[in-house]
């Protein structure tokens, strides 16, 4: 199968927030992701106002040229004191060594500001993303206890 030239979205899922789950169901038709489409998913937790974490799905992405990565980073400039203050922490769930380079060196640069990690498996993902969250809630809640 081949790649199409098109932009292949990407789809949000916050029925089970605090945890916002983002997929490209497509991914392998495409050249490239959408990144305003992920930015767009982003936003669902965003518009929120209140603490999330994002679980990625990238299994069989493509990698994101300077082109997009520039986008990417714009997007991320316009949100980040958002992004900030809301989102907990990032998994990114791979499917192999090159996915996990990939990933982590995209996020590596991106200076994203939040924890990251990448992950073989959706369960280990979500466990880390749960004890982070706990975490968090517990340091917000003791440091508005000692005020």
């Amino acid at each position: 199968m081949s790649r199409s030239q098109a932009e292949g979205p990407f789809e949000g899922r916050i029925a089970g927030f605090p945890l916002l789950e983002v997929r490209s169901p497509s991914v392998a038709l495409y050249d490239h992701v959408s990144i305003p489409s992920f930015f767009e998913c982003v936003d669902l937790g965003l518009a929120r106002r209140q603490p999330f974490f994002i679980v990625h799905e990238t299994h069989k992405s493509p990698h994101v040229d300077d082109e997009r990565r520039k986008h990417f980073m714009m997007l991320l400039e316009q949100r980040r004191r958002e992004i900030e203050r809301y989102v907990i922490a990032y998994a990114a769930v791979v499917s192999s060594p090159l996915e996990r380079g990939l990933i982590t060196a995209f996020t590596w640069f991106c200076k994203l500001p939040m924890p990251m990690r990448p992950f073989s498996s959706r369960d280990d993902a979500n466990s880390w993303l749960w004890a982070r969250y706990a975490e968090a809630i517990e340091r917000d809640y003791l440091a508005v206890s000692a005020e």
